[in-house]
């Protein structure tokens, strides 16, 4: 998961001792292909989950096991801490499987705080999420 944003962010590593939500800065020198995606914003991050990766902003499925739906509820509700200091009207998010960074995004979709915090809602790839 992208986020992009005016604000500056805190970053964090992924732990395995520790699995939750982190924050990585985009460089550009890097991160080309994220920034090919049309933005006013002065920072983009990467959102990781649990995982390490954007794999735990999955919905919750009958197949994930007891822990992996605790970390997938925590993840989310790091989220949406983190959404709640931000300027929406500035902030949104994207979410690609890795190699799919600067591809067209399919549109955009409007989404509310109760949308992400609902672990049955799943986010879809290469679309535009502005927070309402």
């Amino acid at each position: 998961m992208y986020l992009f944003t005016n604000s500056l962010l805190p970053e964090s590593k992924w732990s395995e001792a520790y699995p939750k939500m982190w924050l990585q800065r985009v460089e550009l020198q890097k991160d080309k292909a994220v920034l090919r995606w049309p933005h006013d914003q002065n920072h983009a991050y990467y959102v990781g989950g649990y995982e390490g990766c954007g794999c735990g902003w999955r919905a919750i499925s009958y197949c994930d096991e007891p822990e992996e739906i605790v970390l997938k509820k925590k993840d989310r509700e790091s989220l949406l801490l983190l959404l709640k200091e931000l300027d929406l009207e500035s902030t949104w998010l994207v979410v690609c499987w890795e190699g799919d960074q600067g591809e067209p995004l399919d549109g955009v979709e409007l989404i509310s705080m109760a949308n992400i915090s609902d672990a049955e809602f799943e986010f879809q790839e290469l679309h535009r999420y502005e927070i309402a």
